[in-house]
């Protein structure tokens, strides 16, 4: 891109779920401010990478999820990721199906899994 980005204003919120059985309900939402500080209008790929609790054996950052931004210059945008059971769960060889994950999850949001701007967590 030909300009420049700021991420700001990292929000997390768990949402309250009784649908156990529906995987693709929301349980956490990810939203940030990203704005184009640059001059001219330009194109971001913000990426969300969860980092899973230690006790999980889970590799040390899991992508689970990328949004195009197209902005003009001086624009901002609200950008909204939504974890659902899945995002949050892994596969247990022993019941041969997805388990979800207990604990302390990181959060790390930015244009690629080397430039990460914004950290957070979230307990489950």
């Amino acid at each position: 891109s030909l300009t420049s980005y700021t991420y700001s204003d990292l929000q997390i919120s768990q949402q309250l779920t009784t649908d156990r059985a529906n995987s693709s309900a929301s349980k956490v939402a990810v939203s940030f401010q990203l704005e184009n500080s640059g001059k001219v209008a330009g194109k971001d790929t913000p990426q969300l990478y969860l980092s899973f609790p230690a006790a999980a054996g889970e590799p040390l950052r899991q992508l689970k999820g990328l949004r195009k931004a197209h902005l003009a210059a001086g624009a901002k945008t609200t950008v909204t990721f939504s974890l659902t059971s899945r995002d949050v769960s892994i596969w247990d060889v022993a019941r041969h199906g997805w388990k979800e994950v207990s604990g302390t999850f990181g959060v790390a949001v930015g244009s690629s899994s080397c430039d990460l701007r914004l950290n957070g967590s979230f307990a489950l």
